[in-house]
């Protein structure tokens, strides 16, 4: 891939997470604040946005995987396994992360009792799920683009 084509894969990137992520932020901060909880709004706003950033910078290698180990139909298992890990390392990457941010931070506008690995553990425990559809949908995105790609080619 040329440096220009590499640059313009993470200006979308990096834009379509920092879109996600402000949606999310925002969703959260208007939401507790609607039912009149009170949080360090900036500093929870800033936490959920920032923590976001860890998968801004996992997607190319999401996309990398999707490439060399394609998890087609129940093709080969080492492919699915290879794709179980990488989303259980990017999403152990992403709870450390946001607990350190947490902790750092301090949102919730209290000091946590909690431990590091305790709030590490727990951000994990509480959001693989989301781990599991995100890493899904980065390569689904990934090869629908490619398979549009491929048909506007063929057509030209």
């Amino acid at each position: 891939m040329d440096e220009s084509k590499s640059m313009h894969q993470w200006r979308w990137i990096v834009l379509l997470w920092l879109g996600f992520a402000l949606v999310n932020a925002t969703q959260i901060v208007a939401g507790m604040r609607a039912v009149g909880m009170q949080h360090a709004w900036t500093r929870l706003f800033l936490a959920v946005l920032i923590s976001w950033m860890v998968w801004a910078a996992a997607t190319p290698l999401v996309l990398r995987l999707g490439n060399q180990f394609p998890p087609r139909h129940l093709g080969p298992l080492r492919n699915w396994l290879v794709h179980l890990v990488a989303c259980v390392v990017i999403g152990m990457v992403y709870s450390v992360w946001a607990a350190w941010l947490q902790l750092l931070l301090q949102p919730w506008g209290y000091v946590q009792a909690t431990g590091f690995w305790k709030t590490s553990f727990s951000v994990f425990y509480g959001e693989f799920h989301l781990f599991l559809i995100l890493y899904a949908a980065i390569l689904a995105i990934s090869y629908t683009l490619e398979s549009s790609r491929r048909l506007a080619q063929r057509e030209t």
